[in-house]
């Protein structure tokens, strides 16, 4: 596509123009020299009916019909006439000939033929317009060799005179404004020969000198500029460093606030597995001390019924530590062993059945009856009660102290700060689990706690993660005042990992809806800072993920959002 110029503009405009001027004065020639030439043709028409009429007196006055029709066809002959017809009143028609279809643009002629007010016939001319068209024609191509030559002409002169000296000056202005539009604000424009021209060189030499004064000075305001941006920015990457120092103190101090929350529980969480391992290791000690001397001597003086039911018992018993969570033996399986003693005749059957279920033997079958009817059988009984009693101690010292490593472990884990940058991939399962730990000693009294974890892996900081899930637990339980059903949903569903914390209190009133993760913002009397949901969100930020909440009378549920470790690869 062609650029539209303003020189090109002016050229098609002017040989639009000339060309108007040229075809409405050849149209107006044309029609004028076409009307004179039908006015002559119309006056020869005429007079060449009165002359016909002229002729033809005499031979239809005389009834000379032969010389009227050698009149006709001179007529014809002529090539003016194109159809003649001659009428006479004796005779009717004497001569009818030539072109009957219209060849005229003239209307036919009717003459009268009289002879002394004599009407002696009637003549019919139609007249030919071949002279016409012939000139018509001819002045038409004439006006077309006209027309084209002065197209040619105007062209010729429109693109190698007035076009070069119209677009000479334009040409100076642009390439000037095109400096100017690269920087040149130095550039000026001198006197072009036209007026109009002029106006706009100066006007645009105007232009250049305030644009290069303004120029300068932005140069000068840029340059002042980035000076304080620098010292802005400075001041603005100090008071950032600072806000994040206050940030990590406030999340610091909201974390011990927690901890503090948590300190009673966890001192009792410690104590309980510290003295148990404390008791069971008393009664090994005194197992060692006091009882264990003479067993090399009494299993020696043991005939082999004796070894018999003192391996027997010791198996069994061996079998039974590992479920160490019954206690001590029920009354009932006591007297059931009881009675079924003493039913087979056996001697100590009270004492004996004491003995029996608390190695962890709750039925008699064949071989055990048959081993018990030694003599020396309560002997037996106590030497391989004393055995299992204490393998159930070690077994009592080792799960106490896994349960106080698992608490330590999880206090240390909640209590280690993180660099800011290192993430690493969590199981959030785990995170959480570590986090119930703590609170365990919230959650035993009146709580039911249900676990629905599926996979939940995110890229993040276990300690930042393990904040969140401490503040929104604790807010769960708190909300149901320590009774009720706490439900923890996980699961990963197209690369976003989602965990729900559902508790069934009362609900979040609608009027604090708004607020409720504002700083400060706190509907406990006098406890915390009102900071907790607030970092919860920071962090979940942090994280990339999002936090929302849904409530209602009986249900409330926060649900959190992480991008998944896999999307994050």
């Amino acid at each position: 596509m062609k650029e539209r110029t303003i020189t090109r503009q002016m050229q098609n405009t002017t040989l639009l123009v000339s060309l108007v001027i040229i075809l409405c004065v050849q149209g107006a020639l044309l029609t004028a020299i076409t009307l004179t030439i039908s006015s002559n043709l119309k006056e020869r028409a005429n007079r060449t009916a009165e002359e016909t009429v002229a002729f033809l007196r005499d031979p239809l006055y005389n009834l000379d019909d032969n010389q009227a029709v050698k009149i006709g066809e001179a007529l014809l002959s002529s090539g003016f006439i194109a159809r003649i017809r001659i009428d006479s009143t004796a005779t009717g028609i004497v001569f009818d000939s030539g072109n009957t279809a219209k060849t005229s643009s003239f209307n036919p002629v009717t003459r009268e033929i009289r002879y002394n007010d004599l009407l002696l016939g009637t003549v019919f001319l139609t007249f030919a317009n071949r002279e016409v068209t012939e000139v018509f024609m001819f002045m038409l191509l004439f006006s077309l060799v006209v027309l084209i030559t002065v197209f040619v002409a105007t062209l010729y002169v429109h693109q190698f005179v007035i076009s070069k000296k119209i677009s000479e000056p334009f040409d100076t202005l642009i390439d000037g404004l095109a400096r100017i539009a690269d920087g040149d604000f130095a550039t000026r424009f001198g006197s072009t020969g036209f007026t109009d021209l002029n106006l706009l060189a100066r006007g645009i030499n105007d232009m250049a000198e305030k644009i290069q004064t303004k120029n300068r000075e932005l140069v000068d305001m840029n340059n002042s500029l980035e000076q304080r941006v620098r010292e802005r920015t400075d001041e603005l990457q100090r008071s950032i460093e600072e806000l994040h120092k206050t940030q990590d103190r406030l999340i610091k101090s909201e974390k011990l606030t927690a901890l503090g929350h948590l300190s009673a529980g966890i001192a009792h969480e410690l104590n309980t597995p510290l003295g148990a391992i404390i008791a069971s290791n008393r009664q090994i000690e005194d197992f060692f001390d006091n009882r264990h001397s003479g067993y090399s001597d009494f299993l020696l003086r043991l005939d082999v019924p004796g070894i018999s039911l003192f391996k027997y018992l010791v198996i069994e018993g061996l079998k039974a530590t590992g479920n160490i969570d019954k206690g001590s033996p029920e009354q009932k399986i006591i007297g059931e062993l009881e009675a079924e003693l003493e039913w087979e005749n056996i001697a100590n059957s009270e004492k004996l059945a004491e003995l029996l279920a608390e190695i962890g033997i709750s039925g008699l079958n064949n071989e055990l009856l048959f081993l018990l009817n030694h003599p020396q059988n309560l002997t037996i009984a106590e030497r391989a009660s004393d055995i299992i009693i204490t393998r159930k101690m070690v077994r009592i010292i080792s799960i106490a102290g896994q349960k106080a490593a698992t608490v330590v472990t999880a206090l240390r884990s909640y209590l280690t700060t993180e660099p800011d940058d290192e993430f690493q991939k969590i199981d959030l399962n785990d995170n959480i689990e570590r986090i119930l730990t703590l609170m365990h000693n919230m959650l035993h009294q009146g709580v039911i706690v249900k676990r629905e974890f599926s996979t939940a892996r995110v890229i993040g900081s276990a300690d930042k993660l393990g904040q969140i899930w401490m503040n929104l637990i604790r807010n769960a339980l708190e909300a149901m005042s320590f009774n009720g059903t706490l439900t923890i949903r996980t699961g990963t569903r197209d690369h976003i990992v989602r965990v729900e914390i559902e508790d069934t209190g009362p609900g979040i009133p609608e009027e604090i809806h708004q607020r409720l993760f504002e700083p400060f913002f706190s509907t406990k009397q006098n406890s915390g800072m009102g900071l907790g949901l607030e970092i919860c969100k920071r962090i979940i930020e942090l994280h990339q993920g999002s936090i929302r909440f849904e409530t209602q009378p009986g249900r409330t549920v926060f649900i959190v959002e992480f991008p998944s470790a896999e999307e994050h690869q």
